[in-house]
């Protein structure tokens, strides 16, 4: 028996695959994102979900969220892609805050959602790395947002459940009212939650539990005031602070940095004598080049005279020589293809077939590129239907958001390159006289809207 190996225990195989499920387990934790909208369906049927009336609009309710400087800067093109996904208009962009008005259960929770975590990942990533709608897994979903003080709004713990009751399982969502008011005549409301879908739902029964009243007076323009005003006390409380002027000693700082000033100094002024010699070497070697052609052109109009004199002394009997003089006299004279060219006469429906052809390249050329990019685009259209655009060209500024503009005979020669990158087969070349030149410009999708808008005007005649 001594001598014999123990055989391993049938429970032994098993446990040990139980340590190599347990090694291999936490490869599944690792980072992932989940899709805004892909997770939205499961969302509305959840148990506390269901019996909320997501899609009726919520009477009075207004939210805004504050933003930064640095914030609104890249807001725009982001604003107008929500209102676009969530065919949503009241959402608002101000120079301190975002607004949303007039929204159901479903697009305020869609849409706070969306706005806080763009502004969490713009101050950490790239504009053009954001995806709008993707929430990664291991990011924790917080902000906050302001609502009026007349707004009811319900917690899921208090100040004193938080400092007097004794510590229970923590919530999924967090509901709670700011206990230090920073913005006079609002609360601001701070929500948490540790998943994405804890985070919606919480959200959609806070969201059902506000009760909104009617405000006199514009609610905006005071929080722009409050905002703006507490932005100005804290630069100012800042600024008198005495800490900041000890912070560093002027003549160490000078005394360490003179050396770099210095070299700075050195290489500017070389550069700039650099630069100087570089411009006199250009200025003398034009004026040798305008010496050598203006030599050459006093020697072949020298040559012209001696041939013209030659021809004039021959004996009027040898009238064969005064046939070469003419000959040379009409090659000295300017090309006559150089002149303005004259275009052949085009029918109206042929220049408006033309002008529908641009349209349409114009439009297949922007649906290549990304509908967030801002694009600056050109069509033609016939100078009998300026009146036809004129009078419909608020109507698309205003549902596409674009800046359209007819230019002028100092201003069309922009779209010439425009033009000629576009792949149009139509052999008609209309005289410009006939056609006028439209700018269209902002973002892609809202450009290839606008392009399509005067497409539809100018086949049908109305919108």
């Amino acid at each position: 028996m001594s001598g014999k190996k123990r055989q391993r225990p049938a429970s032994a195989g098993s446990h040990h695959q139980a340590n190599k499920k347990q090694q291999a387990k936490p490869t599944s934790v690792l980072s992932k994102t989940f899709d805004l909208w892909k997770i939205l369906p499961n969302i509305t049927q959840h148990e506390a979900v269901v019996q909320l009336p997501i899609g009726k609009k919520i009477k009075h309710s207004q939210v805004f969220i504050k933003i930064t400087p640095k914030q609104r800067l890249e807001l725009p093109i982001f604003l107008a892609d929500l209102k676009r996904a969530l065919e949503l208009d009241n959402v608002s962009l101000h120079e301190t805050f975002i607004e949303l008005t007039a929204f159901t259960l479903l697009e305020g929770c869609v849409a706070i959602t969306a706005i806080l975590n763009y502004l969490r990942n713009v101050l950490i990533k790239p504009s053009n790395d954001i995806k709008y709608w993707e929430i990664d897994s291991t990011s924790l979903l917080r902000g906050s947002i302001l609502v009026h003080k007349s707004v009811k709004v319900e917690q899921s713990d208090t100040v004193s459940d938080l400092l007097f009751r004794k510590a229970v399982k923590p919530k999924p969502f967090k509901c709670q009212l700011a206990s230090v008011i920073s913005i006079p005549q609002f609360k601001e409301v701070y929500l948490e939650a540790d998943s994405l879908s804890d985070w919606m739902v919480g959200l959609l029964n806070s969201l059902a539990n506000c009760r909104f009243r009617p405000i006199r007076g514009s609610v905006t323009d005071l929080l722009e005031k409050n905002i703006t005003l507490d932005r100005q006390r804290l630069m100012s409380s800042m600024s008198e602070l005495p800490f900041l002027k000890e912070l560093f000693d002027p003549a160490l700082l000078a005394m360490k940095n003179k050396h770099l000033i210095d070299a700075d100094h050195k290489n500017l002024e070389a550069f700039m004598t650099e630069l100087q010699e570089h411009n006199n070497r250009e200025l003398t070697v034009t004026s040798k080049s305008s010496t050598d052609s203006k030599a050459k052109h006093g020697a072949a109009v020298s040559s012209t005279n001696l041939r013209s004199k030659a021809g004039t002394t021959a004996s009027r009997y040898k009238a064969g020589n005064s046939v070469p003089n003419k000959i040379n006299e009409r090659r000295i004279q300017k090309n006559p293809a150089a002149r303005v060219p004259q275009y052949p006469a085009v029918s109206a429906q042929d220049i408006n077939r033309s002008c529908l052809a641009i349209i349409k390249a114009s439009i297949s050329k922007v649906a290549e590129k990304s509908s967030f990019q801002i694009i600056k685009s050109y069509v033609k259209f016939p100078k009998s239907q300026l009146d036809l655009i004129h009078d419909n060209l608020e109507h698309i500024k205003s549902k596409t958001n674009c800046n359209m503009v007819i230019l002028n005979l100092q201003t069309v020669h922009e779209s010439t390159t425009w033009f000629q990158q576009l792949p149009i087969d139509s052999k008609i070349d209309p005289s410009p006289s006939s056609t006028r030149v439209l700018s269209v410009g902002g973002v892609g999708g809202k450009c290839k809207l606008a392009l399509q808008m005067v497409l539809a005007l100018l086949e049908t005649g109305r919108l």
